[in-house]
């Protein structure tokens, strides 16, 4: 864990509780790393990656963090209650949710099936809203909170991926605006980073390979984002240094 990155917020997040969705790798992992290195106890959520959950939660918990994994397939009905239910009894509540979890198949739109469409919308979109549906009385009972959704520059641009995440990923930048407003009179804050490619096993995906040349050469920073660059952006909209930041979506893409 680069705990230098986030030495100076040492105890910016103590006594809150924060629940990462996708946290076994990725940007998910990094987030899970911030937010513990800052104080906060984390729940790592994890899909079908349980040896590696069970490793970061097992790594945090060594470090003195209140840490935990929990299994959850979004696409499975009820899935997402048994989550948050699980997350409240065993850290006594929640008030940081980081909606990372997502999948990306790259498909363009003749081959994008009716159940990949489907279930590219169902864990990218709804997933989220879900979650944030489910934790907003626990976060209200607690007076207040923090949310953030990880979108993808494909949400504002439309991207390479395909229809079905481009569709999502900009769903779910419309959905955080909406939610800003509605959450907030629970006092709890939303906000959404829309990062572009990050350095993560993500480059070695079928379709996604093929792209990393053209994408490079066109960043002006010549380089993807490291995951940890991503959730520092992350670590700081979830903490008071951002307490007037709301309905936000923070471009991580190393310039325009």
């Amino acid at each position: 864990m680069d705990r230098a990155v986030s030495g100076e917020h040492a105890g910016q997040l103590a006594g809150r509780v924060a629940l990462v969705t996708g946290s076994s790798r990725g940007i998910g992992r990094a987030t899970a790393e911030a937010l513990a290195a800052a104080g906060a106890a984390v729940a790592v959520h994890y899909r079908g990656s349980a040896g590696a959950a069970e490793e970061i939660a097992s790594r945090l918990s060594a470090d003195g963090t209140a840490a935990r994994a929990y299994g959850a397939d979004f696409n499975t009905d009820g899935a997402v209650d048994a989550l948050v239910a699980a997350v409240k009894a065993d850290f006594g509540g929640i008030d940081i949710l980081v909606n990372n979890a997502a999948m990306l198949r790259v498909a363009n739109t003749e081959s994008t099936t009716d159940e990949l469409w489907d279930e590219i919308v169902r864990v990218d979109l709804t997933g989220p809203f879900r979650c944030v549906q489910r934790v907003l009385p626990i976060m209200r009972e607690r007076g207040g909170g923090a949310i953030v959704n990880v979108a993808s520059i494909a949400g504002v641009n439309g991207g390479a991926m395909g229809p079905g995440y481009a569709a999502a990923k900009g769903g779910l930048i419309s959905l955080t605006r909406y939610l800003s407003r509605d959450c907030i009179k629970h006092g709890v804050r939303v906000n959404c980073v829309a990062p572009t490619l990050t350095d993560t096993d993500l480059l070695a995906t079928p379709g996604v390979a093929e792209m990393t040349e053209r994408i490079l050469r066109a960043n002006p920073m010549g380089r993807f984002a490291a995951p940890a660059e991503v959730a520092q952006v992350i670590r700081f909209l979830v903490s008071d240094d951002a307490s007037f930041v709301n309905g936000e979506c923070v471009m991580v893409t190393g310039g325009p």
